[in-house]
């Protein structure tokens, strides 16, 4: 009985564990390679950019206002898709009845003066 217990828990750990592993180096592998020139890609600490030039295992990125930063191509964890928007959020709401409600009474909002420290 504890003969097929070991073969059977190293065959789940391979499905469990390994594989799937596996399968996300394979993915990351495909992306880094079929990133070009002109791609708007995300980086893995976040940074939203275009690639502008790419060379071995580096790439270049615009991140706006013509600022240029330089990353290992493997650190970039996935392409933008165009249909999607690069900013989900701006300083104004586009419509004045989208703003958040409210929860209750604001503590320091812009109608309430601050409270004297003495």
């Amino acid at each position: 009985m504890s003969l097929l217990f070991i073969p059977a828990l190293l065959v789940l750990m391979y499905f469990l564990l390994l594989r799937p592993q596996q399968q996300r180096l394979r993915k990351q592998r495909l992306l880094v390679s079929s990133i070009g020139v002109g791609d708007d890609v995300v980086t893995a600490g976040g940074l939203i950019g275009r690639v502008v030039a790419l060379k071995d295992d580096r790439a270049w990125l615009d991140i706006g206002d013509g600022v240029t930063i330089e990353f290992l191509r493997a650190a970039i964890n996935r392409k933008l898709d165009d249909d999607l928007p690069t900013s989900s959020f701006s300083d104004q709401p586009d419509d004045p009845d989208d703003e958040m409600p409210s929860d209750g009474p604001s503590i320091g909002g812009p109608d309430t003066p601050p409270e004297d420290p003495h």
